[in-house]
């Protein structure tokens, strides 16, 4: 905990970012059901506002890259966070009684709506591959 506190004031990461992680990690005690304002502040907590920790590492604490680059590192975490969702949807539903997907019916579910999830997962990527292509060439390939 003291390294990752000292890292926080290193590359001033606002504890702001931490608490909203935190708030999200609360999320998963007793919510069970999403709607799509719940869906989103979960995501960004839980996944986006990881992508903006690491991008304060990726640009060295340079402000400026900082904001130019944030809307790009929380697609991409909400991308990986989406593809978290799909990969343990079965368990989530059936073991936890949980769902994540705000309006998707789990007892209808079927490829045509997991295609449109995968749908929006790729082109969260493709807004977050212009992201990464501009990281200092010190981080690109790390995220690559």
């Amino acid at each position: 905990m003291q390294s990752f506190q000292e890292t926080l004031r290193l590359y001033g990461i606002d504890r702001c970012l931490v608490n909203q992680f935190l708030r999200s990690m609360e999320m998963d005690l007793n919510q069970v059901e999403y709607d799509e304002d719940v869906y989103k502040e979960y995501i960004l907590g839980f996944a986006e506002v990881v992508g903006l920790m690491c991008l304060h590492l990726f640009v060295d604490g340079n402000k400026g890259a900082y904001e130019k680059l944030r809307p790009y590192a929380m697609k991409l975490g909400s991308a990986f966070k989406k593809i978290n969702f799909l990969r343990d949807i079965k368990d989530d539903y059936h073991l936890l009684v949980r769902t994540y997907f705000p309006d998707v019916d789990m007892s209808v579910f079927n490829n045509t709506i997991r295609a449109a999830i995968e749908l929006d997962i790729e082109n969260e990527f493709k807004e977050a591959l212009l992201g990464i292509e501009k990281l200092p060439s010190s981080s690109k390939f790390g995220v690559f």
